[in-house]
């Protein structure tokens, strides 16, 4: 739900003081002055239709229409490109491109009609059909190779579903053709059961939800970072988030870089959701980084990155939990850096909207002091929605915005914000709220003056909701915006100068105040030659008969430097101030706070020499009245360890903290067996020797069973295995017990002869062949048996006398066995031995090789 949805939309009150209505033509000859407005074209009424010419000609007549909450980015040629927005007919999506130096407007891509439907086609492929839908609120940047891209924002989807989209696109110029690059193209509509409606909304898979609101930035890569904004949890929770992510062009992927990605909901008796914005902010200590900051969820502030490179945030809207079922509405007009180098956010300067929280709705007021002159104590106060630029000495400025009260003031002033001065400077339009309000709606009109013709009375009057952009000549530009019910689509032109009335650059120090652990040279400057530099150390403002700086100051000790810078034709600087403080370090532990599964050994130490630490473990905050430490703490229980470090010079450390959740792991125990190799049969080397050994304390009987889990194919005749007499084995504590594991193998026997009976068979050859003999011999006549015919008979009598030797004689004799009788299967086994005691079950395993 967003914060502003209670404003009143009300009537126009855009139009200009003088000047025709209508459309306005673009001037090629406009001129501009150091912090002046000119009015270079569009009309001077709001609410306008555009006129788009022919798509991809630029012409003098070209123009959309008038639109609040466009997606906007500049290219390295200075040009605007500009995606969609909300218009009086309803949100869009064509594309525009603006010519810095012709003033002249190109139709590029999208419906020439509000509300048009998008056309995703296939994620990772350009197409000439490819277009995102209609939305407003989504983010945009221009990477280095000059391609347009669009992340986001509140619109339709594939299947026209409104909601917050999360879908990423890429435009190429050079081909003219659309490509869908991440995200979901269809809302995901559940009925939330807190809020008792159905909620569509496209949540974070591989990179952020769907949302509007966001900061964005763009880093010297091309890549885009963005923050916070309105969005949904995976639970369709709505709220105001404080994620973090990059998206890098050159691996095209989504990195997450930090904060909530949840919503934590609170439910009063009328059962609506208190979005308590877990992500409340973290202020720390102004000026002071660390890692504990942050600016919290916050939705619509704006955002700007400085010459280093580093991200800064400025203002927006957020609940602040006030009690267990209440929460205050607070509109920021804090500012924020990102350090790259150290990852950490910082409180550079207003108020701490946290602590300010209370009553309703939290509003800073602005304090505008001397038109020109910067000064600490200075802010724009709160307000959203406002036009933003950075100016080539990396200056943030800033114009108009939304501040929600009784009547929506809409401003009309413009700030610059120095980062190296951490100072506000009032630059121009008018201090505070408009007085001029009809029906609701409070704004300061526009004074259009001359079209093309610079003029210090000149003013876009009050409005938010702009598209704002710096050209590469360092200029600024603005267009339409005003209300999203009202939108103008008048363009104008504004040439900063921080050098107007300026006053001498607020010194710096270096280093920049904070906590160290050791004495400081500090060196006192401001980049002006003609600059004298005064300081104080003892509390008061200094001037100019203060100790004149000639070199650096020493600080050993806790102490406050305030200094100014003098020059002349100048006025003085605003005041910097710098606390210095010398902690010894803060202790370190030497195992992360965390849960374990085993007792830990905790040693303290500290990088400041010579301090003595103080500790506790009873959750009270540590004194030099508290134990010192002297040697490892033993943790075997879930404690709180704190502790400070104290040393002769230095103020005690910060309290260093760690939680140890111990959770040991129930008693137990391993089973692990020697391996096994023998010859099927054997009866030697066939055992296993068990051994089982106690974890975490173990101390019991333990049966033992054994089984083959693994053989080889086919495998017959199986081992057998037993433990014999070894089984059940007593393990107590911390020694281990054994057992014998007896693997029993057969060996297979071979076809051969062995002795016996000889079975009974028909009469062999030789028995054939003695009788042949016997009866050839008889057969034949005395008279006519030759010596030829006794030598054969002798020889049939011979082979028949060997065949019953080879076989043996009578009726016993050798016996020949041709079955074979299968052993145990060569090959490897697996044998799982599985030991129990009560409800503990372990197993491990034998390795059996038979050879």
């Amino acid at each position: 739900m967003r914060i502003l949805g209670r404003i009143v939309q009300s009537v126009c009150v855009c139009a200009g003081l003088i000047g025709s209505a209508g459309a306005g033509s673009p001037a090629g000859a406009q001129t501009t002055e150091p912090n002046e407005w000119t009015w270079v074209g569009g009309s001077n009424t709001c609410c306008q239709a555009g006129n788009y010419g022919i798509e991809g000609v630029a012409a003098a007549a070209n123009l959309p229409s008038g639109r609040a909450q466009s997606a906007t980015a500049t290219d390295s040629q200075g040009n605007l490109w500009l995606f969609g927005g909300e218009s009086i007919a309803g949100p869009n999506n064509d594309l525009w491109e603006l010519n810095s130096s012709t003033k002249q407007w190109v139709w590029v891509s999208g419906s020439n009609t509000a509300g048009a439907p998008g056309n995703w086609g296939v994620m990772g492929s350009a197409a000439a059909a490819n277009v995102p839908s209609a939305r407003n609120s989504a983010a945009a940047w221009i990477d280095s190779n000059g391609n347009f891209w669009l992340f986001g924002g509140s619109g339709v989807d594939s299947n026209n579903v409104g909601g917050l989209l999360n879908d990423l696109w890429e435009y190429t110029p050079a081909t003219k053709q659309w490509t869908w690059m991440a995200g979901s193209n269809a809302l995901v509509c559940d009925l939330n059961t807190v809020y008792n409606k159905t909620i569509c909304d496209e949540p974070a898979v591989n990179g952020p939800g769907g949302r509007d609101g966001e900061v964005t930035w763009t880093d010297s890569q091309g890549n885009l970072w963005l923050f916070g904004g309105n969005s949904y949890d995976s639970s369709g929770t709505g709220g105001i988030f404080n994620d973090f992510w990059e998206y890098s062009t050159s691996s095209d992927s989504w990195i997450f870089r930090g904060g909530a990605t949840q919503i934590v909901c609170i439910n009063p008796g009328g059962g609506n959701c208190l979005g308590s914005e877990p992500p409340q902010p973290q202020y720390g200590t102004l000026g002071v980084p660390d890692a504990g900051n942050n600016p919290g969820g916050r939705a619509n502030a704006v955002g700007w990155t400085d010459s280093g490179g580093n991200l800064w945030i400025y203002g927006g809207e957020n609940r602040i939990q006030a009690g267990p079922l209440d929460y205050n509405e607070v509109f920021f007009d804090d500012v924020w850096k990102y350090d790259f180098s150290s990852n950490e956010w910082t409180w550079m300067a207003g108020a701490n909207g946290s602590a300010a929280s209370q009553g309703g709705v939290a509003v800073f007021p602005g304090v505008y002091g001397t038109l020109g002159v910067s000064a600490t104590g200075n802010t724009p106060g709160s307000r959203i929605y406002q036009s933003t630029w950075t100016d080539k000495a990396g200056n943030f400025w800033l114009y108009g915005g939304v501040q929600t009260l009784a009547q929506t003031p809409l401003f009309s002033d413009i700030w610059v914000f120095n980062p190296s001065s951490l100072n506000w400077a009032w630059m121009g339009g008018s201090a505070g709220a408009s007085s001029v309000c009809s029906e609701g709606l409070c704004q300061q009109p526009a004074v259009y003056g001359a079209l093309g013709a610079a003029a210090a009375s000149n003013s876009p009057g009050g409005r938010g909701y702009g598209n704002s952009w710096t050209d590469s000549a360092g200029n600024f530009w603005l267009f339409g915006g005003g209300y999203p019910a009202y939108p103008d689509n008048d363009l104008w032109e504004y040439q900063p100068s921080a050098n107007s009335l300026p006053p001498a650059i607020t010194p710096v120090f270096n280093p920049p105040a904070g906590a160290y652990t050791s004495t400081q040279s500090v060196t006192i400057s401001n980049g002006m030659s003609n600059a004298s530099i005064y300081y104080t150390t003892d509390g008061t403002t200094p001037t100019s008969g203060s100790i004149l700086y000639t070199g650096p100051v020493t600080v050993s000790g806790s102490e406050t430097i305030k200094a100014i810078a003098i020059a002349n034709g100048y006025p003085n600087s605003g005041l910097a101030i710098a606390a210095f403080n010398l902690p010894a370090a803060t202790p370190a532990f030497s195992v992360a706070a965390g849960t374990y599964t085993a007792t830990q050994s905790i040693a303290i130490s500290d990088a400041t020499a010579g301090v003595t630490i103080y500790y506790t473990t009873n959750g009270t905050t540590p004194t030099a009245s508290s134990a010192v430490y002297s040697g490892a703490i033993s943790v075997s229980a879930t404690e709180t360890i704190e502790a400070i470090a104290v040393a002769a010079g230095f103020s005690a450390s910060s309290v260093a903290s760690a939680t140890y959740t111990i959770n040991l792991p129930p008693p137990t125990f391993t089973i692990a067996g020697t391996a096994v190799s023998v010859a099927a049969g054997a009866t030697s080397g066939n055992t296993s020797a068990i051994t089982l050994t106690p974890a975490n304390g173990f101390t019991g009987s333990v049966g033992l069973t054994a089984a083959i889990t693994s053989s080889p194919a086919n495998a017959v005749v199986p081992p057998t295995l037993s433990f014999g007499t070894t089984n059940p084995v007593a393990i107590n504590g911390t020694m281990a017990g054994t057992a014998t594991l007896t693997i029993s193998t057969t060996a297979a026997s071979s076809p051969g002869c062995t002795g016996g009976a000889m079975p009974e068979r028909s009469s062999p050859w030789y028995a054939g062949g003695a009788a042949l003999a016997c009866m050839m011999l008889i057969g034949i006549p005395a008279r006519r048996r030759s010596w030829r015919t006794s030598i054969g008979m002798l020889t049939l009598l011979i082979a028949f006398v060997s065949g019953v030797a080879a076989c043996g004689s009578g009726g016993g004799g050798t016996a020949c066995s041709t079955v074979e009788t299968a052993g145990t299967t060569a090959g490897e086994y697996v044998i799982t031995v599985t030991g129990t005691s009560g409800s503990t079950t372990e197993t491990g395993t034998v390795q059996l090789t038979v050879q």
